[in-house]
């Protein structure tokens, strides 16, 4: 099931993405403030969780180094925030609510013109609670991960994104980018 929503929202994306007349507008450089709103999927957890709900997604980037790589690569960093949780009703009461806040560094490279590729790596601290039956859990880990991504900006100002994650939290995403 979960495998069938992430193949729909990538040619979703996908398909977005190529309707959408081509605008003459740079990707990301130094200087670009950009903030993404989104939905996650994919996410895993220890206990095998049979309703497990989409991860909200609030990241900020700012660009500080222009014109790395052939005059095309810039460099961004910036904060993110996330929030999930799930349940399972199988054998126990399952209550789980994961939080996430942290920082991550980004390589933006334009390979097509208008769409905005990059990739990069992430430090989070995620903040896990949990009940499992009567009893209730907290747990905080240190996590890095690595992701990668395209933009494509309809207007300049407004576009949408997708994201690749090797992390637990959500192995997909997509959403709405704001530049600012």
């Amino acid at each position: 099931m979960k495998l069938k929503l992430i193949l729909i929202a990538s040619v979703f994306a996908m398909a977005s993405c190529m309707t959408v007349r081509a605008q003459n507008i740079n990707t990301f450089r130094n200087g670009d403030v950009a903030i993404n709103a989104g939905l996650g999927l994919g996410g895993y957890h220890e206990h095998d969780l049979d309703a497990f709900t989409p991860t909200f997604n609030l990241m900020g980037e700012y660009g500080f180094l222009d014109g790395i790589i052939k005059g095309k690569g810039c460099i961004s960093g910036g904060l993110l925030f996330g929030i999930g949780g799930g349940h399972d009703s199988d054998w126990k009461d399952v209550d789980i609510t994961r939080t996430r806040f942290g920082t991550r560094g980004t390589l933006h490279y334009q390979f097509i013109p208008q769409l905005d590729t990059y990739g990069g790596l992430a430090l989070c601290i995620d903040v896990e609670k949990a009940k499992v039956g009567g009893c209730k859990y907290k747990d905080t880990t240190f996590n890095p991960f690595v992701f990668a991504g395209v933009r494509y900006m309809f207007n300049g100002s407004v576009g949408a994104y997708s994201e690749l994650t090797w992390d637990n939290f959500a192995a997909f995403q997509i959403g709405l980018s704001f530049r600012l």
